[in-house]
């Protein structure tokens, strides 16, 4: 059930969030036929792991067609229509959109970039699905075990690599958070309330590094039938829902809510208030989940580790900058730009921004 819940229906929404209010209001501008930049501009801006098929072929036509079909299938995967199939054409359209303009995207869209890779192993019709209402599904379909972990640690990871990075002089003297708060071009109304009011803007600063620091205690750690882990998703709804009101991070907030119901236990959702039956077949996958667990926690760890390096308190350290230079050279290359090897977690670190803005491009038409 926290499948469905946070990993289809809330982070589906996300993903159309991105696509109708953000993407689509800019997305010919950057890669259609008409656009600012040219295809080989957009390769040395990207980068080497940034393959997309708008290289090859960048028409307003074909881009209007690849972003309604995207938009399509994240509908279909919202209402859970053969969601596992939808979910591995929507993961393709969306990397393929990501990546024709990852040298302007963000972190909320690395977010719902890897949760919804992690959607290609799972059960996600099993509840409020369309197939589920036709009678096309009747098993109900249980989580694999080595993919719940790896989906918590993924979880665990975004947060508590930002909180170890928080190492700034606002994070640590406390007006972070006031700093987030005087944004003038991304502000909404609770943001005026933040920065005038120290006696909450400080103390959140704090709670805040604590909170994240604490992370993979509160997820893993078992004390008292989940009670950590309530804690932390308690945190973790609260947190969102006050950055989404304090700031405009497009659909942030909304991933987010969405990893808090992927952390809910499953026996939250079988007493009485929401009579969910439990699975009745455990989709598995044998020792190829367990292996496949083992290597993405393992690459993923080791590429955290020079995430430490390059913003963690002690990357002014000359010990720090040496190891740094000395790992470099067996530091795994991410062949895929948006894929689950890109763990740089930073979320205003190691300080909020001091400069904000807007991308002023100047072109020349003959």
């Amino acid at each position: 059930f926290p499948v469905t819940i946070g990993q289809r229906i809330i982070l589906g929404f996300s993903i159309l969030y991105n696509l109708v209010v953000i993407k689509l209001s800019y997305i010919h501008e950057l890669i259609g036929s008409h656009a600012l930049f040219t295809v080989e501009e957009w390769k040395f801006l990207n980068g080497f792991n940034a393959l997309n098929f708008f290289y090859f072929y960048h028409e307003d036509w074909f881009v209007s067609l690849i972003l309604g079909l995207t938009i399509i299938l994240a509908i279909a995967y919202t209402i859970g229509f053969y969601s596992r199939l939808v979910s591995i054409m929507l993961f393709i359209l969306l990397y393929n959109i990501q990546s024709s303009i990852s040298a302007f995207i963000y972190g909320y869209d690395f977010y719902t970039q890897h949760l919804l890779f992690f959607s290609l192993f799972l059960p996600l019709d099993n509840h409020f699905s369309l197939l589920k209402k036709l009678n096309i599904q009747s098993n109900q379909v249980k989580v694999d075990f080595y993919f719940s972990i790896l989906i918590l640690f993924q979880i665990c990871l975004v947060y508590f690599n930002t909180g170890i990075v928080k190492s700034g002089i606002s994070w640590h003297q406390g007006f972070a958070t006031k700093m987030m708060s005087m944004d003038l071009w991304n502000s909404r109304f609770l943001s005026s309330f933040l920065a005038n009011n120290d006696w909450i803007s400080y103390p959140l600063n704090y709670f805040t590094l604590i909170f994240e620091c604490l992370a993979p205690v509160l997820i893993f750690v078992p004390i008292k039938r989940y009670l950590g882990r309530y804690l932390f998703i308690l945190i973790l709804v609260l947190f969102h829902i006050s950055v989404f009101f304090t700031l405009d991070v497009a659909n942030f907030s909304i991933t987010g809510i969405a990893a808090a119901a992927l952390l809910l236990p499953s026996n939250f959702w079988s007493n009485n208030l929401f009579s969910i039956q439990p699975s009745n077949h455990i989709q598995s996958f044998g020792k190829l989940s367990k292996y496949w667990m083992i290597l993405v926690i393992t690459l993923c760890m080791y590429k955290s580790i020079f995430f430490y390096l390059q913003w963690g308190p002690f990357r002014k350290e000359q010990w720090n900058y040496n190891i740094y230079e000395s790992l470099s050279a067996y530091n795994v290359q991410n062949p895929l730009k948006p894929s689950f090897l890109t763990q740089n977690w930073k979320m205003f670190s190691p300080n909020p921004p001091v400069r904000v803005g807007w991308f002023t491009i100047g072109e020349i038409r003959d």
